[in-house]
């Protein structure tokens, strides 16, 4: 445990400060770095048996389908989510990256701010940490002041991504949340429905 003094990166103060691209930049550039560490396997960061991300995702992938398909979320929902798992093969199905190390919850919450010069002091709790494909953790940069902090585009801007990018992002956005719907047993409805439709608005432009 170390003690890092600064503030969590979603006050909405901060919103309002100079220097939010300096800011910005530095959360991209370290995530950038966390990336850059690979691994020959795919899977949970101590159980890393699979040989390709798509081996590992469509098994986690079908897990939700059937969670949602007897849960009480909304018929978008469900129509997104087996929409997406139709199309998994086309989606993921090409990639040929090596696995990526992943915090597994790099949002904003979880950085740690020095609000005088606006630079990112530390990152705090990573939640079930894994070897990925690079482009698994990118929807966390599109959620909450990270969308304000063009985040992503931001890191759109440094790193060359897949063709299949976007429609990765909102996949993973919204079968991740319906992970901690799983785990938590709550949920927020408004946020599950808005991903819902971003991802098959997506899934129509393939």
């Amino acid at each position: 445990m170390e003690l890092i003094e600064g503030v969590e990166a979603s006050k909405k103060n901060l919103i309002f400060k100079r220097n939010k691209r300096k800011l910005a930049n530095e959360i991209v550039d370290n995530l950038i770095k966390i990336h850059s560490v690979h691994n020959d396997k795919y899977g949970p960061i101590d159980n890393a048996v699979y040989n390709s991300w798509y081996e590992y995702y469509e098994n986690f992938a079908k897990e939700t389908v059937s969670f949602t398909n007897n849960s009480d979320v909304s018929n978008t929902v469900k129509k997104a989510v087996n929409a997406a798992y139709e199309k998994l093969p086309k989606i993921l199905g090409n990639d040929k990256n090596n696995a990526t190390l992943s915090h597994g919850d790099y949002w904003l919450p979880n950085f740690i701010i020095d609000t005088k010069n606006m630079s990112l002091k530390g990152v705090i709790d990573p939640f079930n940490v894994m070897w990925t494909e690079p482009e698994y953790e990118l929807f966390t940069l599109t959620v909450g002041h990270g969308k304000n902090l063009h985040l992503y585009d931001i890191y759109k801007s440094k790193v060359k991504t897949t063709e299949n990018c976007d429609i990765k992002i909102e996949l993973y956005a919204l079968f991740n949340e319906l992970l901690w719907y799983k785990i938590l047993g709550k949920i927020g409805f408004v946020y599950l429905e808005y991903r819902s439709r971003r991802l098959l608005k997506a899934i129509e432009k393939m």
